[in-house]
């Protein structure tokens, strides 16, 4: 009868198990997840390049995210791209670089990330503004002298009332008006309140 050592796995079983596992796991890797570096992929690291990315890694909500990134964007260096990151300061220059912005903000995510929206008259039609109330922001403020041109975060497209009309159609998500915002400089002379309408931001 042969003396069988102690802790000893004659068959290696427990190898060749680990071994299958391996392949599994390996094959997995570069069938579902082509673009995860090995150097990260040994460490356990993700590395999300978009809003839906970090949501479906997470867990949390795209708003809650972009409320997150958004409020603390001056404390962070995140660069961004589109399509949806006209409200964010730093923007990448190589469309194909920075962190992908593919969720439109919608309006309480504005607001509750620090930025105040008006809906302002020119002699060129309906604007909206968007007054940066954020930490650490410089002062910001609304200045009806037509005459005097001054820089906002702002939106142009406001002419055909869109975004005010669908508040009374109450679309889906899928059909909101998406209001895309830039830099510009706007003159305006007469004040006609708080953007209310129910559309996203990009």
């Amino acid at each position: 009868m042969i003396n069988k050592l102690p802790g000893v796995d004659p068959f290696q079983i427990t190898t060749f198990t680990w071994l299958v596992a391996g392949v599994v796991l390996v094959s997995a890797k570069g069938r579902y997840v082509k673009e995860w570096p090995w150097h990260d992929f040994v460490h356990g690291r993700v590395v999300c390049e978009s809003i839906t990315d970090l949501a479906d890694v997470t867990g949390v909500d795209k708003q809650m995210i972009l409320m997150k990134l958004l409020h603390n964007e001056r404390a962070i260096t995140l660069v961004t791209r589109g399509p949806y990151n006209g409200m964010f300061d730093r923007k990448s220059e190589v469309p194909s670089e920075g962190f992908a912005i593919d969720e439109p903000v919608q309006l309480s995510t504005m607001l509750a990330s620090g930025f105040i929206i008006l809906k302002v008259i020119s002699y060129h039609g309906e604007h909206l503004i968007c007054l940066d109330a954020r930490k650490r922001s410089f002062l910001d403020f609304a200045n009806s002298e037509a005459s005097m041109s001054m820089n906002y975060l702002s939106c142009l497209e406001m002419s055909s009332g869109e975004a005010e009309e669908s508040m009374s159609r109450k679309p889906s998500k899928a059909s909101k008006t998406v209001l895309y915002l830039s830099r510009n400089n706007i003159g305006w002379h007469q004040m006609a309140g708080l953007f209310v309408g129910d559309a996203v931001f990009g």
